[in-house]
């Protein structure tokens, strides 16, 4: 059986049990998936704007001859850079919108259920107008429903 030797087992009759030898493996380095280590490279931010800090506007030497593929790429790279910043400053601008217009709605609704309370309790104590500003919008439309049936204040914020 090749370079398998036997040794024998203490307490069996004659028993032979194959004896461990190491065998050296050949070392071989994993081959890595380009498609994952692309993704994974070009889906950290940090890592592109640095790549395209360095490649795109770095610095070239006038005395190196830079092939015109080369440029080709680098202007196209130029374009896309601002594609995405103006594509950037779109979402930026349509998100902060939004939380504006969220913003809005709630101190609208925080101003009405004060109005309420003040109308139905009379004078709010401070911990009650700093509860309500507090509040989300969800627990001040819940509050707003409650006015209507509740007989305190306390009540109410509960």
């Amino acid at each position: 059986m090749g370079n398998v030797s036997y040794t024998p087992v203490e307490g069996a009759n004659d028993a032979r049990r194959p004896a461990k030898q190491e065998t050296q493996r050949p070392v071989t380095t994993p081959k890595p998936d380009h498609d994952a280590l692309y993704h994974r490279f070009f889906s950290d931010p940090a890592i592109v704007a640095q790549l395209l800090r360095e490649f795109v506007a770095g610095p070239w030497h006038p005395d190196v001859r830079v092939p015109e593929q080369l440029l080709e790429v680098r202007n196209m790279l130029l374009a896309q850079m601002e594609a995405w910043r103006v594509q950037w400053k779109q979402q930026m601008r349509q998100q902060l919108e939004q939380e504006w217009q969220l913003e809005s709605e709630r101190r609208g609704k925080v101003t009405l259920l004060l109005r309420l309370l003040e109308h139905r309790f009379g004078v709010l104590p401070d911990w009650a107008r700093d509860r309500v500003r507090a509040a989300d919008t969800v627990t001040i439309e819940e509050w707003g429903l409650r006015v209507l049936e509740a007989a305190s204040l306390d009540e109410v914020l509960a």
